[in-house]
């Protein structure tokens, strides 16, 4: 998808895998800053770490801040989200659902399980659960392999896509991750360029 076409940007953390690119979107989404158009959702770190500053937050009709529950700004505002904390370590961190006529996407953000999380992300029709890891470890409060049949079992998606794997879980590789999880239905390892219908 062209950036150029996107309406609007959402940061889930203030890590800077998931924001380096906050600035070039909203130069995008302000068709190269000609037009005053879109919005962003992030959370309140990223304004107080300026990583969204006051001149590419004046690019945008809206910035709006975690926790967000409610329809999002126009022109999305067919789209309903309900946001919801992880955990991340020290930073704050959500994951939440897009609604769309009756149909549900849940997205984890970056987090460790919790045992409230899987109640989160109940009666989505495609479930994305950034899995970094295969085996776990506390230390880096991501989701691996091991926590994602709890996910599963209690969350009952129709497909999960799995992505942001760590160079662990690409070692480990895509066949032998869905192997892993032969049980619970369609569920797609995310790539580069591919694109999921649902």
């Amino acid at each position: 998808i062209s950036p150029l076409k996107t309406d609007g940007v959402v940061v889930t953390h203030a890590h800077i895998d998931h924001f380096s690119d906050l600035q070039v979107m909203t130069e995008a989404i302000s068709q190269a800053t000609e037009v005053k158009r879109g919005f962003a959702l992030v959370t309140e770190e990223i304004i107080q770490i300026n990583a969204l500053d006051r001149y590419h937050k004046n690019l945008l009709n809206e910035v709006l801040t975690f926790p967000y529950n409610g329809s999002l700004p126009f022109p999305c505002k067919e789209w309903n989200i309900f946001s919801f904390p992880v955990q991340h370590g020290k930073t704050q961190a959500y994951g939440f659902i897009l609604e769309k006529d009756g149909k549900r996407v849940g997205y984890t953000s970056d987090t460790a399980f919790f045992n409230a999380l899987p109640n989160f992300l109940k009666h989505c029709d495609a479930l994305i659960l950034n899995m970094t890891r295969i085996t776990t470890n506390d230390c880096f409060a991501h989701l691996s392999l091991q926590d994602i049949p709890k996910i599963l079992d209690v969350a009952k998606p129709k497909k999960t896509i799995l992505t942001h794997l760590g160079m662990e879980a690409q070692e480990y590789g895509e066949e032998r991750i869905l192997r892993a999880l032969k049980d619970y239905g369609d569920v797609v390892v995310a790539e580069d360029g591919r694109v999921v219908h649902v």
